[in-house]
């Protein structure tokens, strides 16, 4: 990787990380419903790509995103050998994976037009979400954040 890609990948992760600082400065994070579920049963409307994402999208996205997580990891019985419940917004790793089973939850869950099978689908793959973050996760911040060393690719000339 050269000097100045390395530089770049370092500003992206900096810009993404102060958009997470700053979406959660907000405190009116709760959209127009009680709960995640109570408002348009198929939002976000495709995939979440945190990377890419406008300004204007990011506050609105991640304020639902945390307003999911606030009712679902307690009602799912996440402990905190899987997800680092005191700075999981420090984990890009762990936000990755829990954006993901966000948009299943829409997808198979909230969709009117999901079959009946799909609800058992989503159980299935929060069970298995469960277990690949014990694995990968592993309680690494059970006590306080321990930050990654992040990953530098070096790539050929």
């Amino acid at each position: 990787m050269t000097e100045a890609s390395s530089l770049e990948a370092k500003a992206k992760t900096h810009v993404h990380t102060a958009r997470i600082k700053s979406a959660l400065k907000q405190e009116n994070w709760h959209l127009d419903h009680k709960r995640p579920g109570e408002g348009d049963p198929c939002a976000p409307e495709g995939p979440v790509d945190w990377h890419e994402m406008q300004d204007d999208h990011f506050e609105e996205t991640w304020g639902a995103l945390c307003d999911f997580l606030a009712w679902s990891l307690p009602h799912w019985g996440f402990t905190t050998d899987q997800i680092p419940h005191k700075c999981w917004w420090l984990h890009f790793d762990v936000i990755e994976e829990l954006t993901a089973w966000w948009g299943l939850w829409q997808s198979h869950v909230r969709d009117p037009k999901a079959p009946i099978s799909s609800q058992m689908e989503f159980q299935e793959h929060t069970f298995q979400l469960k277990q690949r973050l014990d694995v990968t996760y592993r309680g690494r911040c059970r006590h306080e954040h321990q930050p990654m060393t992040p990953l530098v690719l070096e790539m050929p000339d």
